[in-house]
């Protein structure tokens, strides 16, 4: 049984460089509570894109989940212009942490719109798996192991998006993952309506999870603010281990972000942080080495 100061001998070789703690006695207390209740007790609650998917690819932004979904060769131009519209809106109040309720209400509001945009499209799903397919969209370095690890443990995971959860559940195929996030629906080989509630950057914790419920130790993984609210209303938590990877967005600080999040990761392209942990609750072999991402 791993005891709190050998853990601490091997917090260098876990976190690695350009992470920060908002608090190393509460985050070993959390870690070391893990690791004495096993793997058996422990799941994934995680955003999907610029959390499992890369942030930066090529020197600037990668492509979104929802960049995928509108990427299916059956949509319209007119569905393209409204989308734009739609996103023109949207683009200067984006990852607003700081957004005040009536301001975070029209922001998942609009995105519900953009959503509401494909509806009457002659789209079917397996244009949207072919687009899936044709744009590719990089995981995190050692996002693969991570998830495989995740699998073979029979670790659950859930993951929560305002992202397209035909193109999400697509992409992770290989891994089964329980989704929580915006589908439409098909009839005839036509998109006639939104499934709803809509989920927003903000109301992702007003969500029913299917989580397991006898699970009580949470790893929790977002690159926004509220993502680190996911799994704040699910019931009999023990221990809830929150990973923030930030980018600095807008005029956002460490500072604030240490707010939401436990463990902070710098602009990192890697899931080694999350990796390190999941071996060392499972007791598996030595972390992984760290590189830039």
């Amino acid at each position: 049984m791993l005891k709190k100061d050998l853990l601490i001998s091997k917090l260098d070789s876990i976190l690695g460089p350009n992470v920060v703690l908002k608090d190393k006695e509460d985050f070993l207390t959390k870690l070391t509570n893990m690791v004495e209740d096993g793997v058996s007790n422990l799941q994934f609650v995680t955003d999907f894109d610029d959390t499992i998917t890369k942030h930066i690819v090529g020197g600037k932004c990668g492509a979104t989940s929802f960049d995928v979904f509108r990427g299916a060769k059956t949509f319209t131009q007119t569905y393209s212009d409204r989308v734009d519209v739609c996103l023109s809106k949207l683009k200067d109040n984006l990852f607003n942490s700081k957004a005040e309720q009536d301001q975070q209400e029209e922001i998942d509001s609009r995105i519900c719109d953009v959503y509401a945009c494909s509806v009457g499209e002659k789209v079917a799903i397996p244009d949207i798996h072919e687009a899936a397919e044709r744009i590719i969209i990089p995981l995190k370095d050692d996002c693969k192991e991570l998830l495989s690890l995740l699998s073979e443990l029979k670790v659950p995971l859930t993951v929560v998006s305002v992202g397209p959860g035909e193109v999400i559940e697509h992409i992770l195929k290989e891994y089964n993952p329980k989704v929580v996030a915006n589908y439409v629906t098909f009839k005839d080989d036509v998109i006639t309506d939104l499934r709803q509630p809509s989920v927003g950057m903000y109301n992702k914790h007003e969500f029913p999870l299917p989580v397991d419920a006898d699970r009580s130790n949470f790893i929790v993984i977002g690159d926004f603010a509220w993502d680190s609210k996911i799994a704040d209303n699910v019931k009999n938590k023990k221990n809830v281990l929150k990973i923030g990877f930030f980018y600095g967005r807008r005029d956002d600080t460490i500072k604030e972000y240490l707010n939401f999040f436990d463990v902070l990761l710098l602009h990192d392209e890697t899931m080694n942080v999350p990796l390190n942990i999941l071996k060392l609750v499972a007791d598996k072999t030595e972390p992984n080495s760290f590189h830039k991402g």
